[in-house]
């Protein structure tokens, strides 16, 4: 009994501090550090593998930069953001962007289509999914 209390309020902790990283993460993504946000999302990752929106920012953060090797990384953020929260339909639409600019249309429309389930008639996504069909 002592040690299972003992190992929530470890576990509370390692949550907090993870929670810290990811709050610094998403502050220095929104001054354009991107850097820092990935250095901040992975550290946060480290200390909770378990929360999809560390994921997701780090796929957000990845995805900016062109480079394939830089695009996959994110892709594998945001499948495992999907993973770990499938009813964010958010994830979904960052995914389906991401193989939509790489050309991957099939893949997109897959992900919007995803989205669209989660939460009908949303419109960013009824719109991506009339962008694939031009």
């Amino acid at each position: 009994e002592l040690d299972r209390a003992r190992s929530q309020v470890e576990q509370d902790k390692t949550n907090r501090v993870a929670d810290n990283y990811f709050a610094k993460a998403r502050r220095s993504m929104r001054d354009g550090d991107f850097h820092n946000a990935i250095q901040y999302g992975k550290l946060a990752i480290s200390h909770n593998p378990s929360d999809a929106r560390y994921f997701a920012l780090l796929g957000g953060c990845q995805v900016r930069n062109p480079e394939a090797r830089w695009q996959r990384m994110a892709e594998e953020n945001y499948l495992r953001a999907t993973q770990l929260d499938p009813w964010n339909a958010d994830y979904w639409v960052a995914l389906g962007r991401l193989y939509k600019r790489r050309g991957m249309n099939l893949r997109a429309r897959r992900n919007f289509e995803e989205a669209l389930k989660l939460v009908p008639n949303k419109s960013e996504v009824v719109e991506e999914l009339a962008a694939l069909d031009r």
